[in-house]
């Protein structure tokens, strides 16, 4: 390409005033945005954010959400929908507390109190269930995992280019949300939240062509009826889809056509595990929502969601005020997107307590970000040219540091060491314990209940008595007792109702295990 051509060029396929001399930054980036170069970094960054997050990840049965999942997936799987509750022969789970027996992930059946079912929705675990038949149940976590996350900074990418930014500023708000700290944080860990924001970005990306070609409409269709089915919650995307695509009848029946597997797909798992096609494993949520919080989650919000999502997020809100905005319905579509997530939970009594509850936005992280630059852009335009021409550069940069010092400082990329503690813990105990043993836990039972053939009773269910019954039954069985308590955990051992002695005989990182000791 010859440097007499630059110029012209630049402006019209970069939105950029032009500069003399071919070494300048905007010559660089418009060299970078051209199709065949911009095609091989970006695949790079995609495999090397892939490889990035592979060598981090500990998507396993661990805590109560990922050992939930998995435990869901295995009993899709093996198509026992409400599992028997593993007991003391003698002591059935209807002589003790409703959750004695009961592992995290999962409620005890209200129709039957030997049965346990699955807690959270049926989405991701479908999903690990279906990537099982490809590379196994043991690989499936990860894979789901890896693939969200792609998906996720692919749909960003595109989001911003149909929302009229060009190349490298899409470029720049897609990498920038996947290396954020909560988008780290939810990439390597079997959670819902990054499968949830991959379908919703998707949706809307489709969405927003849904007028132009049946397949995006139906294409869009599919992810929105799959990101409800993943987190149902997101059937808040319905007004925003309406948006997109109000004046096509057709675009509008396409997307209802293809969100009704989803859809129907979520009623009919709600019917079949607990009665009810507008019930959900949660049970009683009303509780949790409430006007008060929203002021609390608001304070939370400004401290964090700036951390959590990038500077680009505190932009976003300014988006709607600049005039002659290309892509006007497409960007209103978004920012309405953002409010009314946003606000739904803020009014969670969640929300306010911690900056990683920030994960329940993750599904507007896109629109954020792709929102924030439309406003950076803006601000740009009003620079001087000199210090417009590095712009990019220069942001990408702060961009970059600003996710590495939070992600160190928020200790994001660890938590998939943490959650593979689990698993060494239950390999731990598959080894060195009787199979049957009785194991005393609660933050561990998810885990041991995937891993290990254990009987496990939860300890926050030892009310006066409950201890007792568990012992005088693990005695006439002829069974050991044992505790497996996560960190600080192990203080309940002094609990007069979990009376001992204990002997502590091991531990595995932040994992102790306990022996009950005299037990005739």
């Amino acid at each position: 390409m010859s440097s007499e051509k630059l110029p012209a060029q630049i402006h019209s396929s970069a939105n950029m005033e032009p500069v003399a001399g071919p070494l300048s930054i905007t010559h660089w980036v418009f060299e970078f945005q051209e199709g065949r170069v911009f095609r091989i970094i970006f695949l790079a960054a995609l495999l090397f954010y892939a490889g990035f997050l592979a060598l981090r990840m500990g998507a396993v049965a661990g805590a109560a959400d990922s050992s939930g999942y998995i435990n869901a997936a295995s009993e899709i799987l093996s198509g026992e929908f409400h599992p028997l509750q593993r007991t003391i022969d003698g002591l059935p789970a209807a002589d003790l507390p409703s959750h004695a027996y009961v592992p995290l992930g999962f409620s005890p059946d209200q129709s039957d109190s030997a049965r346990i079912n699955p807690t959270y929705p049926m989405g991701l675990p479908l999903l690990i269930a279906a990537a099982s038949f490809v590379c196994g149940l043991n690989a499936a976590p990860s894979a789901v995992l890896l693939v969200s996350s792609l998906a996720l900074a692919v749909a960003t990418y595109k989001i911003g280019r149909t929302c009229g930014l060009v190349r490298c500023s899409s470029f720049f708000v897609a990498f920038s949300l996947a290396c954020s700290p909560q988008v780290l944080m939810m990439s390597i860990q079997t959670m819902s939240d990054i499968p949830a924001g991959a379908a919703v970005s998707l949706a809307l990306l489709w969405g927003m062509q849904a007028e132009k070609h049946d397949r995006a409409a139906f294409g869009a269709g599919l992810a929105f009826g799959l990101a409800v089915l993943i987190r149902p919650t997101s059937v808040l995307l319905a007004p925003v889809m309406l948006l997109l695509c109000y004046s096509s009848f057709r675009a509008l029946l396409w997307i209802g056509i293809g969100a009704l597997p989803g859809f129907a797909t979520n009623l009919i798992f709600n019917r079949m595990l607990y009665g009810n096609p507008l019930s959900s494993g949660y049970g009683a949520m009303g509780d949790f929502f409430s006007a008060s919080n929203l002021l609390p989650s608001a304070v939370n919000y400004i401290k964090w969601g700036w951390v959590c999502f990038t500077p680009l997020a505190c932009l976003a809100i300014f988006a709607p005020l600049w005039p002659g905005v290309r892509h006007v319905r497409a960007m209103m579509a978004l920012w309405i997107w953002c409010v009314m997530l946003g606000v739904f939970y803020a009014s969670y009594s969640y929300t306010q307590q911690a900056w990683w509850y920030h994960r329940f936005l993750i599904p507007i992280g896109p629109a954020l970000v792709v929102l924030g630059m439309i406003t950076l852009r803006q601000f740009w335009s009003k620079l001087p040219f000199a210090l417009r021409d590095w712009h990019v550069m220069l942001s990408f940069i702060v961009m970059l540091l600003w996710s590495c010092w939070w992600t160190s400082e928020l200790y994001a990329t660890n938590l998939g060491k943490d959650e593979r503690m689990y698993k060494q813990a239950s390999e731990w105990v598959n080894s060195n314990l009787p199979r049957n043993a009785v194991i005393v836990c609660k933050q561990c039972s998810g885990s041991l209940y995937y891993y290990c053939p254990q009987v496990i009773v939860r300890w926050d269910s030892m009310q006066e008595g409950v201890f007792s019954k568990v012992r005088e039954a693990a005695i006439k069985n002829g069974l050991p007792i044992y505790a497996v308590m996560y960190k600080e955990e192990y203080r309940q051992l002094k609990n007069p109702e979990i009376r001992g002695p204990w002997h502590r005989i091991d531990s595995v990182r932040h994992v102790t295990i306990w022996r009950l000791e005299d037990q005739h």
